[in-house]
């Protein structure tokens, strides 16, 4: 017999103890810098996507902004024109501009309507989150 207390081609005490790994205190600080490492990447991820996004959203806000500016010339025109045909037809130039004012009242009158309804029907800023945060607070008192 031989005066190792291992066999032979069995691996001694010293390395059977480094092949089982790195010890939980070894580990921690490894994992901790992988997921600090993870989110940072998230971050950065969301960063990048959120400035695209803004940058999609100003170039949308700008034809929009044009889109209106040129729509509004366009009704004025229209509404010159429309004007000054009623006025003909009515033969009085007076007569079809007030014809075009009325409509556009009318217009703006049925549009404070629906506007006024919709507000009844509001019920006010963040209604969901409010109620949450009272009852969160209902909830921290109840256990004190």
């Amino acid at each position: 017999m031989s005066d190792r207390p291992d066999g032979p081609g069995e691996p001694s005490s010293s390395e059977t103890s480094q092949k089982a790994g790195p010890s939980l205190t070894e580990l921690v600080p490894v994992i901790l810098q992988s997921v600090v490492a993870l989110l940072a990447g998230k971050v950065r991820l969301a960063e990048r996507e959120i400035s695209r996004d803004l940058a999609s959203i100003r170039a949308a806000a700008w034809l929009i902004a044009v889109s209106v500016v040129l729509f509004v010339l366009a009704l004025g025109l229209a509404s010159v024109g429309a004007a000054l045909l009623l006025g003909r037809w009515l033969e009085s130039p007076a007569g079809g501009w007030l014809l075009i004012a009325v409509v556009y009242l009318v217009v703006g009158l049925v549009a404070v309507a629906v506007a006024r309804s919709r507000m009844k029907n509001f019920g006010g800023l963040l209604r969901e989150t409010r109620a949450d945060l009272k009852r969160d607070a209902e909830w921290l008192k109840d256990l004190s």
